[in-house]
């Protein structure tokens, strides 16, 4: 099943990309941000991840469901594309809130082994 199976809407804050995701200095976004950058993301360019993201939502399966204190949080796995053409293999994980018709990014988790 895809995400967009289950809500209407599919919703990126532009601060989880621009203030988290892309962030070298980010305590916790760091380390995705190094990896991003290695694929040719670049917070400059922040809408590209963005695109990238939503397309990867729409394009995958969930592949894992969990329950969260504010709602069901759903991970997608799949390739993510990227500026350079490599594509790595990434689990998204995107939440949908009870009562709302859409779903809100979460976070990113590189899949082990992907190359670096």
């Amino acid at each position: 099943m895809k995400l967009t199976e289950l809500v209407d809407e599919i919703r990126i804050e532009d601060d989880k990309l621009t203030k988290y995701l892309l962030v070298i200095s980010h305590s916790d976004g760091g380390s995705k941000a190094d990896f991003l950058m290695r694929f040719g993301f670049r917070l400059e360019e922040w809408r590209i991840l963005r695109q990238a993201l939503l397309k990867h939502a729409r394009e995958n399966e969930i592949t894992d469901i969990a329950e969260a204190s504010f709602g069901l949080r759903y991970t997608v796995t799949g390739a993510l594309t990227s500026p350079d053409g490599r594509h790595p293999e990434l689990r998204v994980v995107w939440q949908i809130q009870p009562g709302t018709d859409f779903a809100h990014l979460i976070t990113l988790i590189p899949k082990r082994g992907d190359p670096k």
